[in-house]
């Protein structure tokens, strides 16, 4: 930047004005000393990473000097001393002042320094051997060897070894099943893949510091809470997920680092565009590599999948639970042998997330001034006032600026956490992490165990997935006549409701409280490249206003009360939690499916279906609610955004006529048009957190002019007419050979044809906008149903590639199949549309978790689970119920 602003290269090329600068200007001191006058920032960085380096290499070979006849006893076999050959060194993060892992190369062999406390390491090799000596030889672990000092220690290097026959592979992975188990047990976290070393058929685990792990956010002491909700962030921070050794893909990072991760990953790397010339910088890409893969077992050098040994996993880690859960008192007895001495890593914010802002913060811009640079990552570390997370943020400050990772450790005896710089944040911790993992040990039981396994099944199931062919789209069109016979399967569908629903209340957590029950779900969500496991939350997507609106539909089919009890205990809890929050505080995104109005447009529901005055109460604040947080909505769609939020109170004020209502849905509309992207003077979209327009009904624009539609049907208003026309042309305008494009993928934007994106959620847009008064709007609309209608009917009802739910499969299809037959008051393709729902369900039985998989059915909620093929299958029967795919409300009284 200096040089280009005074013009200080004279080369005629690029490459020459390269050639110039490391020859001339790099030579002379006085354009040195100007640099560093511009950079001072960067000068000190550079003179304090030079100062820890130092530090650090002294300090590494005056602890092997001292060291030396104990390494060579008991990791070199009492070979006689061994000078060091070579050292590699900054193996890992930097922490407490620049140190690093280091690899040391001996005369004879390779040992590792590690520059923190391994009491870790001998407490889980002291459990492994009690483990070994009750069990047969095909399943006994290993673990490395070392010495351990206080402040540092040393561990054997282990070698790679691939397998020579099928059986190891298996052997192998019941051994890393079983060590999952015990790890689960000490609650251990960020187990990634370079953490596991594969020798024939034993893994080894070689970095163990993360064992006795307390997650923030959740309660600690579990038995004292009543809150379901609490008691099931609990389960979920806990559980066997949260070791970071099951396939986990991140979106963000594009690759899977766990421990069992895949093959096949994409890194992101710093990548020099413009090599040689003065020109050049240094960009961030992404390419696709193949990792050393030493976590992983092979045979003659080739790759294994892992798919086909999940049992062996699964029976590992039975094994090893259920000894565990037999010895508990032999289990806590070792542990109590470490409680004062053990001294283990807490780890507050994943370390990706720490470089991250490093790397950034040695940006140009923030290297002229200090204070631009402190108060960056100030800034990052900010954490609240008066408490000990606030002392955490202090602390991440003071290493981060030191070009650190931050460390934290804690004495598994106290509730205090101790810095890299040895403060103490007093009573971080509401109870020793000694008495977390007591606890949990002890609650180790049968229903406990399936869970986990569960959860073992689907992560698995990402590696399945991953390795699957995307399946094509049928084009040929569906023959309908043979499907318009009268519809005459209504127990049928009624009975298989019902299945589905008893079904789903078995895998629900219960907790009586008060004269009523908390009831609640763990959704564990598998798609094509992800596997997510959370606490069911209050929402319709795939929350529990969505359980509710299904169980209370249940009710008005078959009048049996049970129904309604379980709707009503779990919209009791909801409205419980908005009661609690204040309008202020509240932090949820205000869009119909995943934000307050959906839990408005569920609750709207339930007063029709009571005429209860209690939930228009609810109703009240909810509304205030999302008054105060609509100018913060970043979505704009239906899904989570303002236009979701103003299709939920036009429907409101249609049933109550209140105008302070249409006012709150003016300021929507108004939000709405104040956010418009113009992209020409005929074409306008709406760019949300994905950062560019969409088409489709969930996330683009048919969405939203479809409510600014139900907004101007009260308003007439000819600038909401102009916005709505030039939205459908923006639209049209990325339709090609009758499809719209799915803008989503930029390598394969062919019509999704799902509710959500592409032609049947058009459908539902237009459908509705052939009504506006306004004459183009609806001419172009009836031409436009008749390319939705054509394109919906290509897509295949009856293969199973297509998956059972609402947002993105069969079930959402039929149902705006049904909805444009009733429109157009053809009767016949409404009876196309429920029979073609019984071919997709006539078969369908779930009996084991495992089975969704199979039926593109991601978890029980609403909107792509089990409780979406219920309620399908109900509104087959009664459509006076709600219909989630338009957002209308019942049509019941009771």
């Amino acid at each position: 930047m200096l040089v280009n602003k005074k013009r200080l290269l004279q080369g005629e090329t690029e490459a020459q004005n390269l050639s110039d600068y490391n020859r001339i200007l790099l030579s002379d001191t006085k354009y040195i000393m100007t640099f560093f006058e511009n950079y001072p920032c960067l000068l000190r960085i550079l003179s304090n990473e030079i100062r820890k380096s130092r530090k650090f290499i002294l300090e590494l070979l005056k602890r092997y000097q001292d060291d030396q006849l104990e390494i060579s006893q008991h990791l070199c076999c009492n070979t006689a001393l061994q000078k060091i050959r070579q050292i590699d060194i900054g193996l890992g993060d930097a922490h407490c002042d620049g140190r690093k892992t280091a690899k040391i190369h001996l005369e004879r062999k390779a040992i590792f320094y590690k520059t923190r406390n391994l009491s870790p390491q001998s407490l889980y090799a002291e459990l492994i051997q009690e483990w070994n000596t009750n069990t047969i030889e095909q399943y006994t672990v290993k673990t490395p060897k070392s010495i351990v000092k206080n402040e540092y220690g040393w561990i054997e290097d282990i070698q790679y070894q691939g397998c020579s026959k099928r059986e190891e592979i298996h052997t192998f992975y019941k051994r890393m099943g079983i060590q999952m188990a015990f790890l689960y047990a000490l609650n251990a976290t960020d187990f990634h893949f370079e953490n596991l070393i594969a020798q024939k058929d034993y893994p080894i685990l070689i970095d163990l510091e993360c064992l006795f792990h307390i997650p923030l956010d959740i309660p600690c002491n579990i038995h004292q809470t009543k809150n379901l909700q609490e008691k099931l962030k609990y389960s979920v921070a806990t559980s066997v997920y949260s070791l970071g050794i099951l396939p986990a893909f991140c979106k963000e990072s594009h690759m899977d680092i766990s421990g069992l991760g895949k093959d096949e990953q994409i890194q992101s790397f710093s990548k020099i565009s413009k090599l040689n010339v003065d020109q050049m910088k240094i960009n961030k890409d992404y390419v696709w590599y193949t990792p050393s893969e030493e976590h992983r077992p092979r045979i003659a050098g080739k790759r294994v999948l892992l798919y086909p040994y999940k049992e062996d996993i699964k029976q590992g880690f039975t094994m090893a639970y259920t000894y565990i859960q037999h010895h508990k008192k032999e289990i806590l007895r070792i542990l109590e042998g470490y409680k004062e001495l053990l001294i283990t890593r807490y780890v507050p914010k994943p370390t990706q997330t720490y470089a991250t802002i490093l790397d950034l913060s040695l940006h140009p811009r923030f290297l002229h001034n200090s204070l631009d640079r402190e108060l960056f990552i100030a800034k990052f570390c900010e954490e609240g006032d008066g408490s000990a997370c606030s002392l955490l943020g202090r602390a991440e400050f003071v290493d981060l600026m030191n070009g650190d990772i931050p460390y934290f450790a804690s004495s598994i005896s106290s509730k205090n956490l101790i810095s890299s710089r040895g403060s103490i944040l007093q009573d971080f911790f509401s109870v020793s992490p000694y008495q977390f993992v007591q606890q949990k040990i002890e609650d180790f039981n049968n229903r406990d165990l399936q869970f986990q396994l569960q959860i073992i099944e689907n992560s698995l199931e990402l590696t399945q997935q991953a390795s699957k062919q995307e399946p094509v789209t049928k084009s040929k069109a569906l023959n309908l006549t043979l499907y318009m016979d009268e519809f005459k399967k209504k127990n049928f569908f009624i009975e298989k409701a019902k299945n589905i629903a008893e079904y789903i209340y078995t895998l629900a957590y219960i907790e009586d409280c008060e004269n009523k029950k908390q009831i609640s779900w763990v959704n564990m969500i598998l798609n094509k490249k992800t596997f997510d496991i959370q606490a069911m939350n209050d929402n319709l997507y795939d929350g529990l206003s969505g359980m509710a609106l299904m169980y209370a539909s249940l009710w008005y089919v078959t009048k049996e009360t049970k129904y309604w009890e379980i709707a009503e205990n779990i919209m009791t809890d909801i409205m419980g939690r908005v009661e609690r929050v204040s309008i202020e505080e509240s932090k949820s995104a205000i869009g119909a499916f995943n934000g307050i109005a959906s839990i408005l447009y569920t609750m709207l529901n339930f007063y029709i279906f009571t005429q209860n005055k209690k939930y228009k109460k609810c109703i009240q604040k909810m509304i205030r609610i999302m008054q105060q947080h609509l100018q913060e909505d970043s979505h704009l769609d239906i899904i989570s955004g303002t236009a979701g939020a103003l299709i939920v109170l036009i429907r409101y004020y249609e049933l109550e006529k209140e105008p302070r209502v249409l006012d709150v849905a003016k300021q929507c509309g108004t939000f709405l048009i104040n956010n418009i992207s113009y992209f020409n003077e005929q074409a306008l979209g709406w760019i949300g957190i994905s950062k560019k327009a969409l088409t489709g009904f969930s996330h683009g624009n048919a969405g939203i002019v479809y409510a600014l539609h139900l907004l101007n049907n009260h308003l007439q208003s000819d600038s909401i007419h102009t916005v709505i026309k030039k939205g459908i042309i923006f639209e049209n305008n990325n339709r090609i050979n009758g499809q719209w494009l799915d803008l989503r993928l930029e390598d394969r934007p062919i019509d999704s044809c799902k509710w959500c994106h592409g032609s049947p959620g058009i459908l539902i847009s237009r459908l509705e906008l052939q009504k506006s008064k306004d004459r183009d709007i609806s001419t172009q609309s009836k031409i436009d149903i008749q390319y939705a209608i054509n394109n919906l009917l290509k897509y295949d009802f009856t293969t199973m590639q297509n998956g059972k739910n609402i947002c993105h499969g069969v079930i959402g299809n039929a149902l705006i199949l049904m909805k444009y037959g009733q429109e157009t008051q053809n009767f016949r393709l409404e009876n196309a549309s429920k029979n073609l729902l019984y071919e997709n369900v006539k078969k369908f039985n779930i009996t084991q978790w495992e089975q969704m998989q199979e039926h593109g059915i991601q978890g029980v909620g609403l909107l792509t689970g089990l409780a979406g093929i219920a309620y399908g299958l109900l509104y087959a029967c009664d459509q006076r119920l709600p219909n989630v795919t338009t957002l209308e409300l019942g049509k019941l009284t009771v």
